[in-house]
């Protein structure tokens, strides 16, 4: 094996037949002297340099990347008195490194700690400081029966876990990994079929105006008629949806599915409400979403006041600017917006006046605790509710269960509920009943019709 290369690799992982042969070599021969270590490390979210600064100056940024790794990795072989070091780009923004000889099998996490450390310095495109920062997965060997050839694999598994993790950027390879990235594999091929076979369906949960308690809303959500595991909930899914990118073609369907039912309501004589449908992070960062919406409002003929999407703080901030640019252009042409789980994000308030919403919906964890016995999360939930009343936004509360709690928000000037006191999420079948028998006042409570 070379010390200290860097070749810009064509081949993804999978395919890099030539590197991990490499490495099987260096680690095999490697393998009486020490411990060797493959790290596969993944600059976060390169793709924003590149739409920022264009193609050419995040290349050459990731030239002045490679030689501070390499800097820091020609350190470390000395300071650990390391047998083999290399380095190699894969795709656009990852980088293969390889150790071996180390002495300690308990050094190479500090040594990933090292390696890190290199984006702890901002780099500079044109002068201007660029913050970056990383995630990396990384395996060993030998360990627990594991083969060399395997590396690279259980590596690549292991920064897929350190991607997902909040407070850890590094992690090292576990076995319980190969068999999540199994049932992953299952799970996407199951999605595959389900999008196929249209075994997808929505249900729809109504929010309801506290001041005359009629519905003026409907959330869609997705549901999945498995055919061994039944419903299946969109928690057990749509995270390895997003992994997989699925999410766009799930995500389109549900808008164009969603839209089509709140234009069936119009036509077939019931009262306008508007039609709520949650977005994904992935269908902003990688999907045509204005053009999706503009399509599935035209195929439905739904007028566009009619359609609000729920996005959360966290995909507003994982790309602020683009996602801004993105609801003013939603906004122009009609649709609402609305933040859903407000409060158990991370945005700053100060970021609240420049985001072009409409409505913010109450996370159900603050509605939950609410009660008159809880000073606490009364305060809280009144302050959610002024700040936005005097940004002149629709407030939700989400999670409505307790007449006690309608009262309190209705007492505090919130506008609109939802949750299973006012409704469970229904079929539109069965909601056309409901809709019929109530005239969309499905839960009258003296806390409504008497003002608290």
């Amino acid at each position: 094996m070379r010390d200290t290369i860097l070749n810009a690799s064509p081949g993804l992982i999978c395919t890099s037949n030539a590197l991990m042969q490499d490495i099987e070599v260096a680690v095999a021969s490697a393998a009486p002297k020490g411990t060797s270590a493959v790290f596969l490390l993944d600059i976060d979210k390169f793709q924003r340099v590149n739409r920022t600064f264009g193609h050419d100056r995040g290349d050459e940024l990731l030239v002045d990347v490679c030689s501070r790794i390499t800097e820091t990795l020609n350190f470390i072989a000395e300071k650990y008195a390391l047998g083999h070091k290399a380095i190699e780009k894969l795709g656009s923004d990852q980088f293969v490194i390889l150790i071996t000889e180390a002495k300690q099998p308990d050094i190479i996490f500090d040594i990933g700690r090292e390696l890190l450390s290199c984006f702890d310095r901002s780099f500079k495109i044109k002068n201007e400081p660029v913050h970056l920062t990383a995630s990396m997965g990384y395996s060993t060997y030998p360990c627990q029966n594991n083969k060399p050839s395997e590396l690279l694999q259980f590596a690549d598994s292991a920064l897929a876990h350190a991607k997902l993790q909040v407070n850890e950027s590094l992690v090292k390879y576990t076995p319980d990994m190969k068999e999540a990235a199994e049932q992953a594999i299952r799970l996407e091929h199951d999605i595959e079929v389900a999008l196929n076979e249209r075994q997808f369906f929505l249900v729809y949960q109504p929010q309801v105006c506290l001041e005359s308690g009629i519905i003026v809303s409907f959330e869609a959500l997705i549901r999945w008629n498995h055919p061994t595991r039944g419903v299946v909930s969109p928690i057990a899914f749509i995270s390895e949806a997003e992994s997989s990118g699925q999410i766009l073609q799930i995500g389109e369907w549900v808008l164009q599915e969603a839209c089509a039912q709140a234009s069936s309501w119009i036509k077939r004589g019931f009262a306008p409400t508007k039609i709520g449908v949650n977005l994904s992070p992935v269908q902003f960062a990688r999907g045509d979403i204005v053009g999706q919406v503009v399509d599935s409002l035209m195929r439905a003929g739904l007028s566009a006041e009619y359609l609000e999407v729920e996005i959360t703080e966290s995909t507003i901030m994982a790309d602020l600017e683009k996602t801004i640019a993105i609801l003013h252009e939603l906004r122009d042409i009609g649709v609402s917006i609305a933040i859903d789980d407000f409060g158990t994000g991370h945005s700053s308030l100060g970021y609240l006046t420049k985001f072009p919403v409409d409505t913010l919906k109450i996370d159900q964890s603050f509605i939950a605790g609410l009660t008159s016995r809880n000073p606490d999360e009364k305060i809280v939930t009144q302050a959610v509710i002024d700040l936005g009343s005097k940004l002149n936004m629709r407030i939700v509360a989400e999670g409505v269960e307790r007449e006690d709690q309608l009262g309190l928000l209705k007492e505090g000037g919130c506008h609109m509920a939802q949750g299973y006191l006012i409704g469970k999420p229904q079929i539109a079948q069965r909601l056309d009943k409901m809709r019929k028998a109530t005239k969309d006042k499905p839960y009258d409570t003296p806390a409504i019709s008497q003002g608290g």
